[in-house]
């Protein structure tokens, strides 16, 4: 049995850039309550006051797209930091990572019986390839990022499909009956009911989302490229010295956030009834998609700016980070339960404002018991068990 890789030493602002990412995902999911799909006429009345739908705009605009953008850049980040590790000690890193994203896969498709919004599988299904990308230049990985961030990818999909689903319905049809039949499912259903709409249906959704015209799926990979970059530049190692650099950051980021909003409702405004259907609406979603980019880099930079002045209060913040993979599968079971019918069965009843208090709270909660775990033991429970099946070994739980 060869060796396994030691964990790496841990940057602490990385972990806790990771629990600031995962909180603002939980916020998003259960202020959406868990459905990852648009609001269902007749079942979702958790907006109807004034107060709620400014609460969903604001999430809207600060939180989607744009968190889940900030843990891709950390996925990215943290395969460039275990491969230099295992690098340096002449261990082949490869093998151990593919497995690693094979039984990434695994907890992700049993989460996905949960959740078929669950972005582990897609995570594990891209992350095989980010070895290709370990020995490219800094320069070139930008090109990349380039690339993919001026919608060529979507402009292949647009070309071929038009806006036609590739794999069967549509996930943006607010009307579609098999979208009324998931909510009726998640309201009424059994465990088992919602287990067997999520195993095949659910990822067929989900992939017509990732790979379709909102193009979430190259996106995603372009932000691990991000995280890569990151991690040739040694960006969070040497902080202090980038703190010029981070005010350029949000200059940038502040800038872009206007002119691509902008932008984005110029050009749906242009596009008509049917935006999907012309270039004008592709346009509109790439300035979408620029906008998410800007406001991550805002975020970033902030973070990292405040980190540097207020670094002690952040170690809660880690140790949520550390535990990321355990955290963000609680959160489902947690959410699940207080909104699908084979829970408490609340879904559409309760109102963003208190979706919202509840999030802070799951938040607050497991910040807490992630710190109180991880002073006895080296890992988080699902950590845990993914390092240990990834060696084919128990690894040491307890800490000395």
């Amino acid at each position: 049995m060869e060796k396994a890789i030691p964990a790496p030493k841990r940057i602490d602002i990385i972990d806790a850039l990771r629990g600031f990412a995962l909180a603002g995902i939980v916020i998003v999911h259960f202020v959406e309550q868990y459905t990852a799909a648009p609001p269902a006429e007749g079942i979702m009345n958790n907006a109807v006051e004034m107060v709620d739908q400014i609460i969903m705009g604001l999430i809207y605009f600060f939180l989607m797209g744009k968190f889940f953008a900030l843990f891709s850049v950390l996925f990215g980040l943290s395969f460039y930091i275990q491969w230099k590790g295992a690098k340096s000690k002449n261990i082949n890193f490869n093998k151990h990572f593919l497995l690693r994203m094979l039984i990434l896969f695994v907890i992700g498709y049993i989460h996905s019986l949960f959740y078929r919004g669950d972005i582990l599988t897609i995570y594990a299904m891209i992350g095989i390839f980010l070895p290709l990308f370990q020995n490219v230049k800094p320069k070139h990985l930008l090109i990349l990022i380039g690339v993919v961030f001026i919608g060529f990818f979507r402009s292949i999909v647009f070309i071929i499909f038009g806006s036609a689903p590739i794999f069967g319905g549509n996930p943006m049809d607010f009307a579609s009956p098999e979208l009324l039949s998931y909510y009726t499912t998640l309201r009424d259903g059994s465990l088992m009911d919602v287990f067997r709409t999520n195993a095949v249906d659910g990822h067929l959704m989900k992939m017509e989302f990732q790979v379709g015209l909102t193009g979430r799926l190259y996106l995603t990979f372009a932000y691990f490229l991000l995280g890569i970059w990151l991690g040739h530049k040694r960006f969070f190692e040497t902080l202090t010295d980038n703190k010029p650099l981070l005010k350029k950051i949000i200059g940038f980021g502040v800038g872009g956030i206007v002119l691509f909003t902008v932008l984005t409702g110029a050009s749906f405004t242009l596009a008509g009834e049917n935006p999907m259907d012309s270039w004008l609406g592709m346009i509109g979603l790439t300035m979408l998609d620029l906008t998410n980019l800007s406001m991550t880099l805002l975020i970033i930079a902030s973070f990292c700016l405040i980190w540097m002045k207020k670094e002690r209060t952040g170690s809660m913040l880690a140790s949520y980070g550390r535990m990321a993979l355990t955290n963000y599968f609680m959160q489902t079971i947690i959410g699940t339960a207080i909104y699908y019918g084979y829970g408490l069965g609340t879904l559409g009843t309760i109102t963003n404002r208190w979706t919202l208090v509840i999030a802070i709270l799951v938040i607050f909660l497991q910040m807490i018991f992630s710190h109180w775990w991880l002073q006895r033991f080296r890992f988080g429970p699902l950590e845990w068990l993914w390092r240990s099946l990834n060696y084919g070994k128990l690894q040491t739980f307890r800490k000395e």
